[in-house]
């Protein structure tokens, strides 16, 4: 990989925001060349730039990082995978509202603060909530792509 390529990749793998100086270590460059590539990619969409308190970092820009995974879905599965996907997230959703008893999210949040739970009630609630998170954010990439499929197959019949 050449110097772009390794800052680029450094940069992209990371879930939390990293500044150029950090990055050009883990890339192998000087500060200078990190800098120079990390803004090209930022101006191309591909990272958020950020201000913490260790300055301007560098972190995956999330709608671009989604889009990508919404078309890596519709070219790499079929339909059918993809609603029988969307069919076990609705399933283990399903699951939680009956052991939890609640009919929502939010109502799964809220139920955190109940008096009666034990710490390890509230742990395994809280564990809930962040798979339920990220199986909402996996339905809409997979609802999306399954509408993209359809776009493109009609955009195929016109042409």
């Amino acid at each position: 990989m050449d110097a772009a390529d390794r800052v680029r990749h450094v940069a992209l793998t990371r879930t939390t925001p990293q500044n150029a100086g950090w990055i050009a270590e883990e890339a192998d460059v000087s500060r200078d060349t990190a800098a120079k590539y990390l803004d090209r990619t930022a101006d191309q969409g591909d990272l958020e730039v950020v201000e913490t308190a260790d300055g301007t970092c560098y972190k995956p820009d999330d709608i671009t990082q989604f889009l990508r995974k919404v078309r890596t879905l519709a070219e790499e599965q079929s339909v059918d995978v993809l609603t029988n996907e969307l069919r076990e997230i609705g399933d283990e959703i399903d699951s939680w509202k009956a052991a939890y008893d609640v009919e929502s999210l939010e109502e799964l949040r809220r139920s955190i603060g109940r008096e009666d739970l034990l710490s390890s009630d509230r742990h395994g609630r809280l564990e809930t909530i962040e798979e339920w998170e990220y199986n909402i954010q996996v339905r809409e990439a997979l609802q999306l792509a399954i509408s993209l499929q359809s776009s493109v197959r009609k955009l195929e019949l016109i042409s």
